[in-house]
């Protein structure tokens, strides 16, 4: 069984795979080019199936709160008249939103990983 894993990158997936293996009771180092984690302050739009990934990993509520959860899309014209309106699909269930905007990255993105960091080697 393995033990110990050596993960290369600390975006999205990086960050992920530490905490799945963490779950998992595998050890991960996490190793990434740059110099440092940083926060670029801007926002990522999220779909119910990543919502539903971040569900599995246990950092939904915390990612979603982040942003601007959302539960379909409104086309209106400038005065506000509804041309459409199109409810979404809760693919990660009932108490999730279908999609949600402007979700922070990396350090409020994933914040069980920051409350308790792994072991970083070969920043930079």
């Amino acid at each position: 069984m393995v033990k110990k894993v050596l993960i290369i990158g600390g975006g999205i997936g990086g960050l992920s795979t530490a905490i799945a293996l963490r779950k998992a009771g595998i050890a991960a180092d996490l190793v990434e080019i740059k110099s440092e984690l940083k926060v670029y302050h801007v926002g990522i739009i999220v779909q119910g199936n990543f919502i539903r990934a971040m569900v599995a990993l246990g950092i939904a509520d915390k990612a979603v709160a982040t942003g601007f959860p959302s539960s379909g899309v409104e086309f209106q014209t400038l005065p506000g008249h509804v041309v459409a309106s199109i409810p979404g699909i809760p693919v990660a269930g009932p108490n999730y939103p279908t999609s949600a905007w402007r979700v922070r990255r990396y350090t409020r993105f994933f914040p069980k990983l920051r409350s308790k960091p792994e072991r970083m080697c070969g920043l930079g």
